[in-house]
């Protein structure tokens, strides 16, 4: 075997090993996205939380689940989103931090 050859024969197995480390084993991806989803079936807005904070935490659950291979159709977020939303009661009346109390 040349120089090359084992240099590069090194050089893969360093790869394997640096992307392994960088996105973990399949196992862990899998368990990962496991909870993932189980935070998303049963995200609900929590009490004293704005809409804005509720929306922040739905789309980091959700980018962490795109990014692990997961897909969603339009019509199942819309499902999910209004789901959420219909928990809350009367949005109307909880005025956000940057407004005052407006009549509707």
């Amino acid at each position: 075997m040349s120089f090359l050859e084992s240099l590069n024969a090194k050089l893969q197995k360093t790869r394997g090993i640096c992307k392994v480390i960088h996105e973990g084993t399949n196992d862990v991806k899998r368990a990962r996205k496991h909870v993932l989803i189980q935070e998303y079936e049963l995200f609900k807005m929590q009490q004293e939380e704005s809409i804005a904070e509720a929306k922040k935490r739905f789309t980091h659950i959700f980018n962490h689940l795109i990014g692990l291979g997961k897909e969603f159709d339009k019509e199942e977020l819309n499902i999910k989103v209004l789901s959420v939303l219909k928990g809350v009661g009367n949005l109307r009346s909880r005025p956000s931090q940057n407004q005052g109390i407006y009549p509707l």
